[in-house]
């Protein structure tokens, strides 16, 4: 009987360490790593040139051949802001109003010049294309007259690599009344001067 006492304390007493054994062994939590958040940077500065054709509608319609200059800065691919440099080259197509011997139509040598600054919101379609907007504020030259307002346009560009660009828009560079025009005296001219565009952008 003494042996048999004996016998049930000791497995008792082995299974009470057992336990207490396994209360101490540690048990080790293995930690998730999260992943990093890459966040693409979609600003750059961007240089470009194009060539522009030229309508202006004052006491009559002249039209002519042109380049853009421009430079501008994305803050990402939904906005931008632009500042534009538009010179006309050569002769201009004049059809005057009131045309008459002393005021043929015909090639003449007058110049169209544009400043401007524009705020430029751009909405991308797909991976490559995109079309934006123009809105700003600029100063035109037309028949020795110099006019500043409004400016606004639209247009489509298509990225071809991730440097190159190439876009198309059209641009209102004045829209209103002109005082103090070459050749014409004491008369006011409700004038339209617009370009279209076609060009290409380098980003760095």
């Amino acid at each position: 009987m003494k042996k048999f006492t004996l016998s049930m304390i000791t497995v008792m007493a082995m299974g009470t360490f057992a336990v207490a054994g396994g209360d101490i062994a540690p048990i080790e939590e293995i930690a998730e790593v999260a992943a990093p958040i890459i966040v693409e940077d979609d600003s750059n500065f961007y240089v470009g040139v194009a060539y522009s054709y030229i309508d202006a509608e004052i006491d009559g319609e002249e039209t002519g051949n042109a380049y853009t200059l421009l430079a501008g800065y994305n803050y990402n691919k939904y906005i931008a802001i632009e500042g534009r440099y538009t010179a006309t080259v050569g002769d201009m197509d004049v059809e005057n109003d009131r045309s008459s011997l002393n005021r043929p139509d015909g090639e003449y040598d007058r110049e169209v010049e544009n400043y401007g600054l524009f705020l430029k919101p751009q909405y991308p379609i797909g991976d490559a294309f995109s079309v934006y907007g123009l809105l700003g504020y600029g100063s035109v030259t037309a028949r020795l007259t110099d006019e500043s307002g409004f400016q606004w346009g639209l247009g489509a560009k298509y990225s071809v690599t991730d440097s190159i660009d190439v876009f198309v828009d059209y641009t209102s560079l004045y829209d209103g009344d002109m005082d103090n025009i070459e050749n014409i005296n004491n008369r006011t001219c409700d004038s339209l001067i617009t370009s279209t565009n076609v060009g290409i952008t380098y980003n760095f």
